[in-house]
């Protein structure tokens, strides 16, 4: 969920500490719609996502405390969960309606599956 500064202006601020001890104001950012595939793409690297949400070269993310990291993480996903959610949901119906079957292929290779109509809660 996001507040009302992130949702007027696009960002929310966070203060993070350096390995050397200093701290600095980051921007986490709520991506735009055209950079949601570049964030699918770095969900399995986190540094990537930091640089992608809060435009810090990589040399700056690399010098981030591990609890500012982690900090930042969480105020990245947190800010763009809901849109970015729902960006998944709509390129997963669309391939489905474009290659029938294709998502439970990728889950079978996966070796995991959809859950089934029955298995739904009701």
């Amino acid at each position: 969920m996001t507040n009302k500064t992130t949702t007027l202006f696009g960002f929310t601020e966070v203060s993070v500490k350096l390995l050397d001890g200093t701290s600095h104001t980051v921007r986490v950012r709520q991506l735009p719609v055209r950079q949601m595939h570049a964030f699918l793409q770095a969900q399995d690297n986190e540094a990537q996502m930091i640089e992608l949400a809060c435009q810090l070269d990589s040399a700056t993310v690399d010098l981030l405390a591990p609890e500012s990291h982690e900090l930042l993480i969480a105020k990245i996903e947190e800010v763009n969960a809901d849109f970015f959610s729902r960006w998944v949901a709509r390129l997963k119906n669309r391939t489905e309606r474009l290659m029938p079957g294709v998502m439970e292929k990728r889950l079978s290779a996966l070796g995991t599956s959809l859950p089934s109509a029955a298995s739904k809660p009701a």
